[in-house]
């Protein structure tokens, strides 16, 4: 079954002129009287545990949309540190030692941990998390901008096309990681706004994937959602086929890559939903992969947003107050009491119900590898 392509773009590409754009620039560069904007981007990368490496992929779409700012002189300072406490402080107070105007961090557990510390210093903090939670204090917090994976908008759109598109009740196949976000029960209330009804749901636990299927066969359920990722996704889908589960499967796990759902819709059809990949917006995806070597992912996306969202607040004129800032500036660059720029979000943003427009869904294999 194939879902149809959803409203307008959700990422935007450099325009159609960044050649024009390039020699513009090279003309900036050779005038010596032009000073070169700077900015020092730090980056404090704590993976989750299901996820590893997901912070080197974050990496690498930030210095792929840094990299086309040669107007700027752009430096990335990026630290690993675990998921605890002290040596989330140490490694961020290494960081603003070191001088960088802007603090990205990868999850907003971390940002209310070293938030206090960046707004004493005037520093601007980017939070570029899973987005597994409708909303988080963090994010009203002056001084944070958040920018997301969108992973529980991605959950809602995805229960509501399912509740429209495929027959049936709903039986929810969780993983302790994935129980701890919104994602859950935002495909729920996505299926049953769209008129399909819950059969239930069941915790898997590692090496409870065989017995998790036979449940999910009991139940009756003709579409069962699996919210996983990493090796339990693949196990429980693999489970899933084995059993004869007469269901189809959609899959709802944080932050699951193109070539994951390639490889799994090799067994069968299965369907997610993107809220960067696009079949209105291909280039963006053959841009990340050229500019990467590898196949880009929603992780590889958030950095390039991050990038050209911190580049366009260099290139602003003006130095805005917060609150007075203008509607249309998502950010503004303030003067901190050090004398350098830092980058903050304008104003609130209150979290809201996603835009069905804002989504695409479409069956893994059938779109997926061809990029739409």
């Amino acid at each position: 079954m194939q879902g149809r392509a959803l409203g307008p773009a959700v990422l935007r590409l450099v325009p159609t002129s960044a050649g024009a754009a390039r020699e513009m620039a090279r003309g900036v560069l050779r005038r010596p009287d032009v000073p070169r904007q700077a900015l020092h981007v730090g980056v404090l990368v704590a993976d989750p545990p299901d996820r590893p490496g997901r912070g080197s992929r974050l990496l690498a779409g930030l210095h792929l949309g840094l990299d086309q700012a040669r107007d700027l002189d752009v430096v990335v300072t990026a630290t690993g540190a675990t998921l605890f406490g002290p040596a989330l402080l140490d490694a961020s107070a290494r960081l603003l030692d070191a001088g960088i105007d802007v603090l990205v961090v990868t999850s907003t557990s971390i940002a209310g941990l070293v938030g206090p510390v960046c707004a004493a210093r005037g520093i601007g903090l980017v939070v570029a998390d899973e987005g597994d939670l409708v909303e988080h204090p963090v994010q009203h917090r002056r001084g944070v901008l958040r920018r997301t994976e969108q992973h529980w908008q991605e959950a809602y759109v995805l229960g509501h096309w399912a509740g429209r598109h495929l027959d049936g009740s709903l039986f929810q196949l969780v993983t302790r990681d994935e129980e701890l976000g919104d994602g859950v029960l935002a495909l729920r209330a996505g299926y049953l706004e769209s008129g399909g009804d819950v059969a239930g749901s069941v915790e898997v636990w590692p090496k409870s994937a065989t017995a998790a299927a036979l449940v999910a066969r009991v139940s009756g359920a003709r579409v069962i959602a699996v919210h996983a990722t990493g090796h339990q996704l693949q196990e429980i889908v693999r489970e899933l086929r084995a059993a004869r589960v007469p269901a189809e499967i959609v899959v709802a796990g944080r932050g699951v890559d193109e070539r994951t759902l390639a490889e799994l819709g090799r067994g069968g059809p299965l369907y997610a939903a993107s809220a960067w990949h696009r079949p209105d917006a291909p280039d963006l995806s053959v841009s990340l992969e050229l500019g990467t070597g590898e196949q880009p992912d929603a992780v590889t996306a958030l950095g390039h947003e991050i990038a050209g969202t911190l580049i366009e607040a260099c290139r602003r004129d003006g130095l805005f107050d917060l609150d007075a800032a203008p509607a249309d500036r998502p950010l503004v660059v303030r003067r901190a009491a050090n004398g350098r720029s830092s980058i903050v979000a304008r104003r609130d943003v209150p979290a809201v119900l996603p835009d069905l427009d804002a989504v695409a869904v479409l069956p893994a294999i059938a779109a997926l590898p061809h990029h739409g």
